[in-house]
């Protein structure tokens, strides 16, 4: 494996054990969770983010089979749309305007924030 991707590997790795482990039932906190994302993104988990068993739960009530497709709109890092889909197999699509805005700005730092 070219060395560039075994960072990305280990990571795979690691969330795929921690889904095997939030399936199971086990209960992993939510650092442990949050640990997969850079460290950026973390900084912002405590005040924005959804409990994973919160995630669990709400996952399962807007479910009705594996067929389903869930849309959460303000999916931020989509934490609940990675719970969503590992936990009930059903889609999970998550959309995040405000990336999009801070895209935009970064492309013509004059834009307006949206």
């Amino acid at each position: 494996m070219p060395t560039a991707l075994r960072p990305a590997a280990r990571a795979n790795d690691d969330f795929a054990r921690l889904l095997d482990r939030l399936l199971s039932g086990a209960q992993v906190a939510d650092l442990e969770f949050d640990a997969i994302y850079p460290q950026w993104v973390r900084r912002l988990s405590e005040q924005h983010w959804t409990p994973l068993d919160v995630c669990i739960r709400a996952a399962e009530l807007l479910v009705t089979d594996e067929r389903s497709t869930v849309l959460d709109v303000g999916s931020g890092a989509g934490k609940f749309c990675l719970i969503g889909a590992a936990s009930t197999g059903a889609t999970f699509v998550g959309v995040e305007q405000a990336a999009a805005a801070r895209r935009d700005r970064a492309r013509d730092p004059r834009a307006e924030p949206a």
